[in-house]
């Protein structure tokens, strides 16, 4: 079946349980048989600063590689004709659910008002182990967007683990998290979303904000940790080693199960 999706990268992630339902496709070893064909544009993203057709493109790079998608395409938009053979998984913003509270992978459903049939505690994507990124699996990955965060959370807990965090994403999330929380971390550019599925999933365990890289560590299940956003909180973990933490005392907690679980 064909999907558009025109929104943010995270939000496609987070899509992905209910096209899988749709296709009857609801544990991962099933994956296989989903015959999703999908359409991604960039006319969800709004007033964005910057050229995210570069991104859109890099996710459609990563999405072929997942064995429940048998085409991408991605392009600035589509015409009508196009639109009207898909199923837009961007319908859900006509007003029937309020948008930013709740489950943001639950909403979805209301496109055609059906269940949730896949197992959202069960990984929807493979990432596949790579040699090159075995030094990351006494590491913790850390990475922080300047959106969707809590004011409650400094991430002083993270200190005593300074040597053993790598921080990805882009050089002025980098600095603002050195300079926000006194951490400074190894620093890892991220070329494309394929890499920075690889450096998750390999780590130890993950710790960030509601980003498209804390979507890649829920679809595949990643040992992660959560800064849920005091604004717009509507991204609720599910699995084993999912936490979400609203404050240091939270994220000390989770810190320390997580340390004595992954690193040895």
């Amino acid at each position: 079946m064909k999907y558009l999706h025109p929104g943010a990268l995270g939000d496609i992630i987070y899509s992905m349980p209910f096209m899988l339902s749709n296709e009857g496709v609801f544990e991962p070893e099933e994956l296989p048989n989903a015959d999703i064909h999908l359409l991604l544009d960039t006319t969800g993203y709004g007033t964005a600063r910057y050229d995210v057709l570069p991104s859109v493109t890099s996710m459609a790079a990563f999405l072929y590689t997942q064995p429940c998608i048998k085409s991408v395409n991605a392009q600035r938009s589509f015409n009508n004709d196009e639109k009207r053979t898909c199923i837009n998984l961007w319908a859900f913003r006509d007003g029937r659910v309020q948008i930013g509270r709740g489950d943001c992978m639950l909403r979805y459903r209301y496109l055609k008002r059906m269940p949730m049939y896949y197992n959202l505690e069960a990984p929807w994507l493979e990432v596949p182990k790579e040699d090159k990124y075995d030094h990351l699996q006494n590491k913790i990955v850390v990475f922080r967007s300047h959106r969707y965060r809590n004011h409650r959370m400094s991430y002083a807990p993270l200190r005593p683990y300074a040597d053993i965090m790598v921080f990805i994403g882009f050089e002025n999330e980098y600095q603002d998290f050195c300079t926000n929380t006194g951490i400074e971390p190894q620093f890892q550019p991220i070329t494309g979303i394929t890499q920075a599925a690889a450096m998750i999933r390999h780590a130890a365990f993950v710790v960030g904000n509601q980003t498209c890289f804390f979507a890649l560590a829920e679809g595949m299940k990643a040992p992660r940790i959560l800064e849920m956003s005091s604004d717009l909180p509507d991204v609720i973990p599910k699995g084993d080693w999912s936490f979400d933490a609203v404050d240091d005392n939270d994220l000390s907690n989770c810190l320390k199960l997580c340390v004595a679980k992954f690193l040895h």
